[in-house]
């Protein structure tokens, strides 16, 4: 794909992600689901999280990506506090800058395997034969066969929702991937596959990769490990083995 860069971007090494401080109360419930979690996420960075469900992992990519706010703290993404960001701002910031790989897909029903890809490209301007081309090109990296791309959600496999899910992601050409469990449902080949893919983007766009996982394979992905338990953060450690 050709290398795309939106009008907020940022040079090599500067910051992509910034959480300051953050905590996390749900009102149904007297325990943080984040505590005092600070993490800082540069350009051509890949970050795997780590931790026991309950941790926090999926809560905080909740926050990352603005579907959500934090109690107290701060996260600023592509250099933006998200809390001073209206819905339709939060909005146009992940449709130019972020790709989001959830547990749940969230695939539209009622639209193609195709077209589940292509809708994400209408927010960022690209439409008619380009889009066409750049849905092609992710659905062939994700290794989505062609006879399946006119079907619907419901009648293809999870793991095959998942590959949709993840060529969505990644077909405006992110800033920032946040990808929750990403090979959770797929065979062991097809996950290889992907996390290859993740590195490749990581790799040759700078691409920064925020990859929520509990599988320790996977996660040597990464340049770094988080490790979260009772939502704090309870290491970060590079890929060298360092404390950071």
């Amino acid at each position: 794909m050709p290398t795309k860069r939106a009008s907020g971007e940022l040079a090599a090494g500067e910051v992509i992600l910034e959480l300051k401080g953050v905590y996390k109360l749900y009102r149904t419930s007297d325990r943080h689901a984040l505590s005092n979690v600070s993490l800082t996420l540069r350009r051509g960075e890949f970050v795997s999280i780590m931790g026991p469900s309950g941790s926090g992992k999926t809560t905080l990519l909740g926050l990352v990506a603005g579907y959500d706010d934090p109690s107290a703290g701060e996260v600023a993404v592509m250099g933006q506090a998200m809390h001073e960001l209206g819905d339709r701002q939060r909005s146009l910031l992940r449709a130019h800058d972020l790709g989001v790989v959830t547990q749940s897909y969230n695939l539209l029903a009622r639209l193609t395997v195709e077209e589940n890809v292509l809708v994400r490209l209408g927010p960022v301007g690209i439409r008619g034969k380009e889009a066409q081309r750049r849905a092609a090109e992710a659905l062939d990296a994700v290794d989505l066969p062609r006879a399946l791309w006119q079907r619907y959600p419901e009648e293809i496999s999870g793991g095959e929702q998942q590959r949709v899910a993840f060529a969505r992601a990644l077909v405006a050409e992110p800033s920032l991937i946040l990808a929750d469990e990403p090979t959770g449902n797929l065979d062991t080949v097809t996950g290889t596959r992907l996390l290859d893919l993740l590195r490749r983007l990581n790799i040759e766009r700078q691409t920064a990769v925020l990859m929520v996982t509990h599988d320790n394979y996977a996660a040597t992905y990464g340049h770094r490990t988080v490790h979260m338990r009772d939502g704090a953060i309870e290491s970060d450690i590079s890929a060298a083995g360092v404390a950071l």
